[in-house]
């Protein structure tokens, strides 16, 4: 297991910040997870990026979980830490 500094500092702070902010935004509507596609889309991050390594570094700094929605469909959700970090993200960035 990796520590969230170790993951924040291989992972690209844009993608990071986009992700966190399409995960909170769709939770701020009652959506509380998103297939892992639509992440990447909402975010803006190609998917030969996201699925090419970039999750399996988000996973490891804890702030995303994976949950099954069927055998082959998986999505992602915020934990608790990955929420805290996007609302401080957001109202760093917000003016």
């Amino acid at each position: 297991m990796f520590s969230l500094k170790e993951v924040l500092n291989s992972i690209p702070i844009g993608y990071l910040v986009r992700i966190l902010r399409a995960l909170y935004e769709a939770e701020s509507q009652g959506i509380y997870m998103m297939v892992r596609s639509m992440v990447a889309e909402k975010a803006g991050i190609p998917p030969s990026t996201y699925f090419g390594g970039l999750k399996h570094r988000l996973l490891a700094g804890g702030l995303f979980e994976e949950v099954d929605v069927t055998r082959r469909v998986k999505a992602l959700k915020l934990t608790d830490k990955g929420r805290r970090m996007a609302e401080c993200i957001l109202k760093c960035t917000s003016t």
